[in-house]
């Protein structure tokens, strides 16, 4: 067997994550993603099903295959697939209690995909559903807008498989020394976590786009940018909420970028942010940036790498995960959606157990927080921005609309 074919390929952080969590509670239907398209009556199943061919044959992540040991991911493998859909004549009775089962049933076989995609020629009805440790947002993107190009008869990308990096030693060492300069007296803040019921669903704001405009014209006057800003403010919206001097914050981190491929290249790294007085916010957002620069330099290295007293507790149940996306799947959706071919084209995704907040920038700064306390915590995330936009907001017309709307 070649080295290349050898089945122990290196996973990333949080694939290794995902992979462990969904075989510890295998048919819970945890990390499932489903994209829902909805094809015009133009449209052929020929044409859909051709194309669906052509883009698995020409998308290395999707002839691939997790390899589980006992109980524990150890990376992957290359495998022979089958491209074809799975054909349905009617559209269920519950569409959501379809798509609920279907997120249940089991992705990870041994030797096989961890992807399935199902088809209702009659209704031009396409399910695709995978596992998430297969591909990260930028990928499912991706691959998406090269198989709706093949519908229309264009020509789509040759995507190679996006590959997460090895620590080096160097990484190790300089991960060494950031980690044992962090703070180990933290204390979590009170989310009253404890005495509330498991939440569900999510909290939402769009914010629009002159307030997004506002933001980046700010961080560019602070030499900085609009996604280290969101990052902050988050972290300040934590600790006010929670009563407490600094909060521990697990950034999502993506690595260099790999054009030209799919796959999954995501880990997160702890990052302390400290509460700031309003007089001390532009200084505590310089030293912020500076963090998340010198983060870049051990963005591969995990906790796996690290003796469980080498890198940061972020298992408490107050440590949250914050993703800065430049873009929302559904602004993504409408620009790729070739409007003569789509209806409509929906991400499904299940809320996870971690208190989770997400910025997409583009187009219209969209805020979503996960968990307990969500809406306090989105009301303050929001309240922290409005107050470092206050002297950055241009005279503006009586008549004008709210910097802030469509909150839920």
């Amino acid at each position: 067997m070649s080295p290349e074919s050898t089945p122990q390929r290196l996973l990333a952080p949080l694939q290794r994550v995902m992979l462990q969590d969904s075989h510890e509670k295998e048919g819970a239907g945890h990390h499932v993603e489903q994209v829902e398209i909805a094809f015009k009556s133009s449209v052929t199943r020929e044409a859909i099903t051709a194309a669906w061919a052509a883009t698995v044959a020409h998308t290395e992540a999707l002839r691939i295959a997790f390899v589980i040991g006992e109980e524990v991911p150890l990376g992957w493998e290359r495998v022979n697939v089958r491209a074809d859909l799975h054909f349905e004549a009617a559209l269920p009775d519950s569409w959501a209690s379809w798509l609920a089962a279907d997120r249940c049933r089991r992705l990870l076989n041994p030797h096989e995909v961890p992807w399935r995609a199902t088809f209702w020629p009659d209704t031009g009805r396409f399910v695709w559903t995978f596992h998430h440790a297969l591909l990260d947002g930028r990928s499912i993107c991706r691959i998406l807008v090269a198989f709706l190009r093949r519908i229309a008869g264009e020509a789509g990308d040759d995507l190679r498989l996006a590959k997460w990096p090895a620590p080096t030693p160097e990484n190790m060492a300089l991960a060494a020394e950031w980690f044992g300069k962090m703070p180990g007296d933290l204390e979590p803040p009170d989310l009253g976590l404890w005495s509330a019921p498991t939440a569900e669903g999510s909290a939402r704001c769009c914010l629009g786009v002159d307030f997004m405009r506002v933001l980046a014209s700010l961080a560019a006057a602070l030499e900085s940018t609009t996604a280290t800003l969101l990052t902050w403010a988050w972290g300040q919206a934590l600790a006010e909420t929670g009563g407490v001097r600094a909060v521990l914050v697990e950034q999502v981190r993506t690595g260099a970028p790999q054009a030209g491929t799919a796959g999954f290249t995501m880990n997160t790294l702890p990052v302390v942010i400290l509460r700031a007085c309003a007089d001390e916010a532009a200084q505590g957002l310089r030293e912020f940036r500076a963090q998340l620069l010198a983060l870049r330099a051990i963005e591969s290295v995990s906790a796996k790498d690290f003796p469980p007293s080498g890198f940061p507790d972020t298992d408490d149940p107050t440590t949250s995960m914050i993703m800065i996306e430049r873009t929302s799947f559904s602004h993504l959706a409408e620009a790729v959606g070739k409007g003569a071919l789509v209806e409509s084209l929906v991400l499904h995704e299940g809320v996870g157990e971690t208190l989770m907040a997400t910025a997409s920038i583009l187009p219209d700064l969209r805020l979503e927080v996960e968990g307990l306390r969500r809406h306090d915590l989105l009301a303050a995330w929001r309240g922290v921005l409005e107050r470092l936009a206050r002297d950055f907001i241009p005279e503006r017309p009586p008549d004008s609309p709210p910097l802030t709307s469509c909150c839920r």
